[in-house]
């Protein structure tokens, strides 16, 4: 929907708790295996 030609505006929020980080670290977890599975090609991301 958010690629049709009659969508004009799109407005995500994504709030603290959907980032993918280790608080310890506060750095992006890469090696988190849904991330990496999101990350294949050709993958329908699912992680949020």
């Amino acid at each position: 929907m958010m690629a049709a030609p009659s969508t004009r505006v799109v407005s995500l929020t994504i709030t603290e708790g959907g980032y993918n980080f280790p608080h310890a670290t506060g750095e992006f977890d890469f090696d988190n295996p849904a991330v990496v599975r999101d990350l294949a090609p050709s993958a329908v991301p699912r992680t949020g």
